[in-house]
């Protein structure tokens, strides 16, 4: 009797570690998913010509992938890079610089020299990489 409640005990000892490890994989592919999702809306309204409510929907989704991604991940690079187009796209350069800035190293670590976004955000053809 002893003996069965131990193993009991330690098969839910097991089930909560697995799941203790399993839960912020599953919230970081959800947070990814969301910042994502915030960066598409980002993009259609940019795409309409809606600036001020696309920056407000870029701003979310840089807080967003700032909180629950790392800070070079690709949705947070893009997110960031987003950010600072709508502000360039507005006439905002001193806030859409500092923003661009760390983006290229970090686009040329990520995805290489080579890589045509890497290029896109050297050659200062900012509204091009809110495609990404």
């Amino acid at each position: 009797m002893v003996r069965a409640r131990l193993g009991c005990l330690a098969a839910n000892v097991l089930m909560v570690a697995m799941l203790a490890i399993a839960a912020p994989a599953a919230a970081e592919a959800q947070g990814a998913a969301d910042v994502a999702a915030l960066n598409k809306q980002a993009v259609q309204l940019y795409g309409q010509g809606k600036y001020k409510e696309a920056t407000v929907i870029a701003d979310k989704a840089v807080a967003l992938a700032e909180r629950v991604l790392e800070p070079e991940h690709p949705d947070t690079l893009a997110s960031v890079d987003n950010l600072a187009a709508l502000y360039q796209a507005q006439g905002r350069y001193g806030e859409a610089e500092p923003l661009f800035k760390p983006a290229l190293p970090a686009l040329e670590r990520l995805l290489g020299y080579e890589h045509p976004n890497s290029h896109l955000a050297m050659s200062g053809s900012q509204d091009e990489t809110l495609k990404l």
